[in-house]
């Protein structure tokens, strides 16, 4: 591991570069170019594939009374505003500029945007102690493929403490641009057709520095794509544009618009049976959390069942086999997570040696299907009687297709992003899981007996209302359940027809 962490020690001061790189602007083809003049010299073949974007510029902002730092991000719109100012706490805030303390999430800064919006706010000013930092906000209470707008206010985040300075007025004068442009995704390595794959991927847009997020995360999708390589097995590296943001038409789903679009490539050539992606984001700080197929696991920390911030949801969700390491969501990561603190001091390189060591291993060592039916068995079993015969109906088809052929079909109709809780009122970490009817089934009976529980589960994407706790307790989660199963089994058959032709 020792030669890994050098050979990612000299890369990553090859590929650093100071200041953001925005998806779809000039200095993004640039950064691209470098990238793919790197990977081929070191992979053979490259190229570049030109994507649409939906790229965000800020061009000017003005703050009174002056902050010591301030940061706007997408898709905050020209604006100016003047008025007097007031803690979001306030149950009125028309015609005001919101001031509110940074969440303990800082993505939750969109949910405090439109809250203060709700409200009547002309503007919002968030107060953090990493600031400046940029978080992207837009107009949907939810997370949408499709459906989006332009941030309702503008949204300004400051320094810890700048209210105590404040008098009776704020004013905010910013200007933007939102423009669709063309961002530029890198291949290199094995670029044609093969029976097996492993591609190996990290993002190179980023805000600031971005050193964690993500130039270590490119050395370590070239190290380990070179290392495989060199095993004799087929590879391909890929660095991916607009994974900050970049999803056209405003969508609320913003991020991993890049890899979104690559995998759906893949998938629609039906493909992905035999591949397998492995991602690198922000795994080079604290403890490593493993985020992808079960039967990849490499062992350790683990965040079940995906990463739904990383570029490799995008393949999950496509039915490909994934291998993801991240930091998210440790307060080290939090602390530096898009500001001007994720610099080179604030990474170790030999956690990102243990990363690609991990990787290493577990691709080298192929999926354990066995682990795949056992974290089934573990997940449905537990379940109602509806969900003990879907495992047994699962467990039928990989009998007689295998599960190298049923995975890429039940990830892609069974494996979905969730939201537990409401999308309007309850701050929730966004999770992919697995058979979700089930598996927050079993969690809400658990939070109702506790006094814990959400008023509403989400399947993100589809916008689709999962549960909603009513005042029937126990007897309400069981009607749902049913209906829930019910579609389930629908969909099941689906996939058995499909599998079975």
């Amino acid at each position: 591991m020792k030669a890994i962490a050098e050979e990612l020690r000299r890369l990553t001061a090859e590929l650093h570069c100071e200041g953001s790189v925005v998806a779809g602007s000039e200095g993004e083809k640039e950064r691209a170019e470098k990238v793919r003049a790197i990977a081929e010299e070191r992979l053979g073949s490259s190229r570049l594939i030109k994507i649409p974007v939906l790229s965000w510029e800020l061009r000017g902002l003005e703050v009174s009374p002056r902050p010591r730092s301030a940061a706007v991000a997408p898709y905050v719109e020209s604006s100016f505003v003047d008025a007097p100012w007031a803690m979001i706490e306030e149950p009125s805030l028309e015609g005001k500029v919101a001031v509110a303390k940074e969440p303990p999430d800082p993505d939750d800064i969109k949910h405090l945007a439109l809250v203060a919006a709700h409200k009547g706010a002309v503007g919002l000013i968030v107060e953090s102690p990493s600031a400046p930092r940029i978080i992207v906000t837009n107009g949907h209470w939810g997370f949408s493929y499709s459906i989006g707008s332009p941030t309702p206010i503008p949204v300004v985040i400051v320094e810890e403490g700048y209210s105590a300075r404040l008098g009776g007025r704020v004013s905010i004068a910013l200007e933007s641009r939102v423009r669709e442009s063309y961002g530029y995704t890198v291949e290199a390595g094995a670029l044609g057709k093969a029976e097996k794959l492993v591609i190996v991927g990290a993002h190179h847009d980023k805000w600031f520095s971005g050193f964690a997020d993500n130039t270590v995360g490119l050395s370590q999708a070239l190290v380990t794509a070179e290392l495989l390589m060199k095993r004799g097995v087929e590879t391909r590296f890929v660095s991916f544009s607009a994974e900050e943001h970049g999803a056209l038409g405003y969508a609320s789903w913003y991020w991993a618009w890049g890899s979104r679009l690559y995998a759906k490539g893949i998938s629609a050539v039906g493909a992905e049976g035999g591949v397998i992606y492995v991602n690198f984001d922000m795994a080079s700080i604290g403890d490593l959390t493993f985020s992808g197929s079960p039967q990849l696991s490499p062992g350790g920390r683990e965040r079940c069942c995906e990463c739904p911030e990383c570029d490799s949801f995008s393949f999950a969700s496509n039915g490909i086999q994934t291998l993801g390491f991240h930091s998210f969501w440790s307060e080290e990561v939090k602390r530096i997570y898009h500001t001007p603190l994720d610099l080179p001091s604030a990474s170790s390189i030999e956690v990102a040696a243990e990363a690609v060591s991990r990787a290493l291993s577990s691709v080298l060592r192929g999926p354990r299907w066995e682990a795949f039916e056992g974290f089934l068995r573990s997940l449905l079993g537990r379940g109602p009687l509806e969900a003990r015969a879907a495992l047994h109906y699962v467990e039928s088809l990989s009998k007689r297709v295998g599960w190298e052929a049923v995975y890429p079909e039940l990830a892609k109709s069974f494996l979905k992003p969730v939201h537990y809780g409401s999308l309007l009122w309850e701050s929730s970490r966004l999770e992919a899981l697995w058979f979700p009817e089930v598996t927050t089934y079993l969690r809400l009976r658990e939070d109702v007996e506790m006094g814990r529980a959400p008023r509403e589960v989400w399947v993100l994407g589809e916008e689709r209302l999962l549960y909603a706790l009513g005042k029937g307790g126990d007897v309400s989660l069981r009607y749902q359940l049913r209906a829930n199963m019910e579609r389930l089994g629908e969909e099941l058959e689906r996939v058995g027809r499909e599998l079975l032709k």
